[in-house]
Parts: C-alpha cells; sequence; structure tokens
C-alpha cells in the first residue's frame, strides 16, 4: 500500500499528508490532556475529526518496542502467560480496538532494548516491508536504561551523534529508517513502573545515573520534529490521581489466591494487563485523533469510550490454581539422604517420584558426601525396578540439591558433573544445574511443576536426547535445539553454569570439547514463588551424578524488569 498513489500530489506532497509532527513548539509536549479516573465512562472525543474523502483502507502501523508494547501472544494466536492470573499485554495489543481500515504490526518483543532489538526478525521485516505511507511507532525505554547489560544498555545522557546513546538509536535506526522509506515516526515515552508508595521518581520514572530516559525521547522528538506520545506523563498522572490500591488491576498479576480472587501481594510492578493495554490505548487513540497535524488519527474511530474495569478486567482462561507455599528451610530438618555441609545448600526430591522420597530403599539422594562433594540423583541398588522420578511434558519428578536466592539477586554459578550410574529405561531422565521458579521438601505430589531454565540433559527417549532446555507452563517442555546422538555414561564428565543479569538467564552445557550456551531472556521466574529462585544440581531417574567444584557468585542487586 502507498498512500501517496491516492492522495493528491506525489512525493513530497505525499509525505506531509501522511506525517505526524511535534506541534507544540516551545515546549516539550501538550499536557491539555487531563488522565481519566479508572471509574470513568468515558465520553469519547471532544469533537469529531474531519476525515479526508480518499482515505485509504490500506493503511499499516508497525509498533517495535519492549515487553511492555508486546502482546504476549503465539503464533496461532493463544496467549504465552499459561501460569498468571491477569496476563500481560502491552499497549501495543489494543489499538486495533479502536481503529477501523488500519493494518496493525505489533512486533514489541520482551526483553529488548533499542539497541539490541536490531538484532530480531522483526526488524528485519520492517526494513524490508516498511514502505512510503506507512506508520511506525516506537516504544523502547525500560531495557535500554539497564547499565549493568552491556547488549541492551544505551545511554540517555549524550546526544543524538553519539553512537552509545539512546538518541542515537532511536533517530539512526528507527525514525531515520522509517522517513528514508517515505514513512512516518511517532515516539511513545515508556509508562512508568508501578510504585506501592505512590512516589513516581527515579527509576520509577526512568530516571537513572545514565539519564533521563523519557526526556531524551521528548527532546528528540522536539529535535527532529517527530510527534512523541508522552506514556510516562500520562500513566504517572494516573497512578498518583487513582492511588496504589487501583491502579495495581491495571498491571499483570501473577498468581491468585484462588481460580477466581487475585492475589494483590503479587503484582508485576512493570507489565500491565489487556484491561491495562485497553485503558492506555484509548489514550494513545486519542492523542492521535485529537491532534490534526497527525495523519494516523484518520484512522481513529469517532466516538470511542474509555474501557472500565468491570467490562475490561478478565481472568486469563489459562489460569489454573496452584498452591503453593515458599519451604520452610528454617525449621526443614532432612533425613539423611538429604543432608548437606555447605551452608545454605539443602538436598530434596519432589514431585512424580512414585514413592516416599525419603524412604532410602526408593533410591533418591541430594547429599553432600563430604565437603563440595555432592551425589544427586536416584537408583536403587536392587530390584525389578532401579529407576524412579521422571522428566516429561506434564509430570516431573527429581532429585534436587539447591540453593535460594532473592529474586532481586543478580548471580553466576558454575559446577563440573560426573557420571555415576544410568540404569534407567532409556527416557525420562536427565541432570545438570537448573534455576526455577519453584520448589518443595520431600514429597511424592504429580501437581509440582514450576517453570525452570537447565542447563544440563534431558533424555525423552533414545533417540530424542537434548542439551538445555526450560519449562514454561504445565504442559511442555521447550528444547534448545542442542541435541546429542547417545547420553553420557558412567564416568563421563561435563560442565554446567548458569549466569542470571537482570532479565537476561545465560544456561551453558560443556560436554566432549563442545560448548552449548542457551540465552534466556524475560523469562517468567514468578509463576508460583513471587520472592525466590531455586538454583540447584538435579537427576532423575536411574541416574546418579557426582557434582563438584561448585562455585556461586553473587554479583550485584539487579535493576529488574
Amino acid at each position: 500500500m502507498k498512500l501517496k498513489n491516492i492522495l493528491v500530489g506525489v512525493g513530497m506532497m505525499a509525505l506531509l499528508l501522511t506525517s505526524c509532527t511535534n506541534s507544540n513548539e516551545g515546549s516539550n509536549v501538550s499536557t491539555t490532556t487531563i488522565p481519566e479516573s479508572s471509574q470513568s465512562t468515558g465520553t469519547g472525543n471532544q469533537a469529531t475529526r474531519v476525515k479526508p474523502d480518499n482515505l485509504s483502507n490500506s493503511a499499516k502501523l508497525y509498533i517495535v518496542g519492549d515487553s511492555t508494547v508486546d502482546e504476549f501472544l503465539k503464533e496461532d494466536g493463544s496467549v504465552k502467560d499459561t501460569t498468571y492470573f491477569y496476563e500481560r499485554c502491552g499497549w501495543g495489543g489494543h489499538i486495533k480496538d479502536y481503529s477501523e481500515n488500519l493494518t496493525i504490526y505489533n512486533y514489541g518483543q520482551s526483553g529488548k532494548s533499542s539497541k539490541d532489538y536490531l538484532g530480531t526478525a522483526y526488524y528485519q521485516t520492517i526494513t524490508a516491508n516498511i514502505t512510503a505511507g506507512d506508520f511506525l511507532m516506537i516504544g523502547f525505554g525500560h531495557n535500554d536504561e539497564k547499565s549493568d547489560d552491556a547488549e541492551r544498555f544505551t545511554d540517555a545522557s549524550k546526544p543524538t551523534t553519539d553512537n552509545t546513546s539512546f538518541k542515537y538509536y532511536l533517530y539512526e535506526k528507527y525514525i531515520k529508517m522509517a522517513q528514508d522509506k517515505g514513512a512516518t515516526p511517532i515516539l511513545c515515552t515508556p509508562i512508568v513502573r508501578l510504585s506501592k508508595t505512590n512516589e513516581y521518581t527515579g527509576d520509577k520514572v526512568h530516571i537513572t545515573s545514565s539519564g533521563d530516559y523519557r526526556q531524551a525521547i521528548v527532546d528528540l522528538g522536539q529535535e527532529k520534529n517527530v510527534k512523541v506520545i508522552d506514556l510516562t506523563t500520562y500513566t504517572k498522572n494516573l497512578y498518583t490521581e487513582i492511588g496504589y490500591d487501583e491502579a495495581r488491576y491495571f498491571h499483570a498479576i501473577t498468581t491468585g489466591l484462588s481460580q477466581t480472587e487475585p492475589n494483590l501481594n503479587a503484582v508485576d510492578g512493570t507489565h500491565i494487563n489487556n484491561y491495562g493495554a485497553k485503558y492506555f490505548d484509548y489514550y494513545i487513540a486519542k492523542e492521535l485523533y485529537n491532534d490534526n497535524n497527525c495523519y494516523l488519527g484518520n484512522y481513529i474511530k469517532d466516538n470511542i469510550t474509555l474501557p472500565t474495569k468491570a467490562n475490561d478486567l478478565k481472568i486469563n482462561t489459562s489460569y489454573k490454581y496452584m498452591v503453593y507455599q515458599t519451604p520452610n528451610l528454617l525449621s526443614y530438618v532432612p533425613s539423611s539422604n538429604f543432608t548437606t555441609i555447605t551452608e545454605s545448600w539443602y538436598g530434596t526430591a519432589y514431585g512424580d517420584v512414585s514413592g516416599d522420597p525419603t524412604d532410602q530403599g526408593n533410591g533418591y539422594i541430594a547429599t553432600e558426601v563430604s565437603s563440595g562433594v555432592f551425589h544427586v540423583g536416584q537408583a536403587k541398588e536392587s530390584g525389578t525396578s532401579l529407576f524412579k522420578g521422571k522428566i516429561t511434558n506434564t509430570s516431573e519428578g527429581i532429585a534436587f540439591c539447591f540453593k535460594q536466592v532473592s529474586i532481586n539477586d543478580n548471580f553466576e554459578v558454575s559446577v563440573k558433573a560426573k557420571v555415576l550410574k544410568v540404569v534407567g529405561d532409556g527416557k525420562q531422565d536427565g541432570f545438570g544445574l537448573m534455576l526455577r521458579d519453584g520448589c518443595w521438601l520431600p514429597a511424592n505430589d504429580s501437581s509440582y511443576l514450576s517453570n525452570y531454565t537447565a542447563a544440563g540433559i534431558w533424555r525423552n527417549k533414545n533417540t530424542d536426547i537434548n542439551i538445555n532446555f526450560s519449562r514454561a507452563n504445565r504442559t511442555a517442555i521447550t528444547k534448545s535445539g542442542n541435541t546429542l546422538s547417545s547420553y553420557p555414561s558412567v564416568n563421563d564428565t561435563l560442565e554446567f553454569s548458569i549466569k542470571r543479569t537482570g532479565q537476561a538467564v545465560v544456561c551453558v552445557t560443556k560436554y566432549n570439547g563442545e560448548t552449548y550456551t542457551t540465552n534466556y531472556l524475560d523469562f517468567d521466574y514468578i509463576a508460583i514463588d513471587n520472592d525466590y529462585f531455586y538454583i540447584g544440581m538435579f537427576a532423575a531417574r536411574g541416574t546418579v551424578v557426582e557434582f563438584t567444584d561448585l562455585v556461586y557468585t553473587k554479583t550485584g542487586q539487579s535493576q529488574g524488569a
């Protein structure tokens, strides 16, 4: 589609007709729109916009940004956040509800900054397909702030001409790219992070030691005459007006107190839900509609109305309530097969373990046999069934020697492994290093499942042996794509490591001279336990492994999502 083919004039005339410009000369952004209370029913726009008679019915809007823009939908349209009570949905997800004759491609991607988004397939798709008359809405900032992550960090304090600056990436890689194609860019400042104290300063409003990210966007819009939609100021004013207790209903909530009641202590302060996305997109739509200098406003419907909590706040249809209690390690007295020596490390076995894991006759061990030497796994000494436990898509039972870690910590952990026993049936076994959402003390309960990422080996069956894998729901394990032709044998040695830096987790397995690395970005580790990670060594189903040279290092505090 090319609007210039159906509008009066061509070339520059068409670009003028389709442009959105920053018309607030002499000021940063418009401050005339007052946030509306979440209890308001809405009155639509103040005046009906006069739209061109020759308006195209095939306009395209591309949206780029981070997790606060991402819709969190799979390719088939189903939700990714199957474990959330109110699932995440970024503000790019509901502009479609307020528009017409507009094809929207929401290419927001969780965990990305304006810098590392350039390496995505989405960016390549946009640069290959965007053309004259199209629109590009740009929503970055949350991850550009992460000064502890060189892959994503950009500096808001530096000018547009500095190739390490936030403004440089926004202009050179997005604004200029769109303008060179004849398309119209629109900048959006990032939504605030929810504050329990109702105070919106510092990183809550994206002001860090590396600059003011909202102000950088506003200044860039002024500098390049590009329209800016100031979501930071809008959400700050709205949240301050209605207070934390009401504002949290705009946000994703990870767990429920029951199948129908949200756990209001499990609020994701960064990511909004479908109701929040729809509410904020109403504001975006009004900003576009009421700006006669912005051609994109012609594709917004007349007389749109504000969403309401009663009508638009919906429980995730995929959510399944699960009773979970953080293990009380202060009162834990382990049986002899789960004893440890090293402080703050504990042994357990749980899940679909086919019997009492504390009964040594069942073969489960997660113990430190001498200082720094851990034996973990399951293998009976005799009997017709030497193997118990499993790792499958829908059920798991493992031995696990673990450390409880605050979700606020960055850390690195590494360990060496030597296979001691393999007496299973050639399927559903595995071992390695795992970073989990939830953990339990010894119990035989097949409902015990939680999200995790693993640097390790998982044999689904003899012809399906995987290196590095993860679980993000109760029905499927996700493979990294790395495979082996045969399962490790007795006396084989491996090395495993996991590094967490904010939203980024890197899992590494070394085996037979090869290194296998899997990166996880913005993975959900708080589906059931909102306060802790559990990092540890695991093994299951006839496999026993000796782990040595265990090194855990706290590397600082996470800068959050």
